[in-house]
């Protein structure tokens, strides 16, 4: 059963329905105009999607243990700079 949720998530997490989602919907309301300030830390940032949401912020950290979800956000941030 995990494989199958494992899978789902990282499908649906990556999806463009789910950026949208996130980006106008979740993210604004979670957030509610608070300044993040200069130093974000992103506990499991799925596939980086979130990651660069938090492009405003001078420094971004985000820890991810799924090696195949963090490359994914690696490569899904890596013209902001970031490693």
């Amino acid at each position: 059963m995990g494989r199958r949720m494992n899978r789902f998530h990282r499908r649906y997490c990556a999806s463009a329905k789910w950026e949208k989602l996130m980006l106008e919907s979740l993210l604004p309301d979670a957030l509610g105009g608070v300044s993040l300030g200069d130093n974000v830390l992103e506990l499991g940032p799925g596939p980086g999607l979130t990651t660069l949401a938090w492009h405003t912020s001078p420094r971004v950290t985000a820890v991810e243990i799924d090696g195949k979800l963090a490359q994914m956000a690696r490569e899904r941030t890596r013209s902001l700079g970031q490693r």
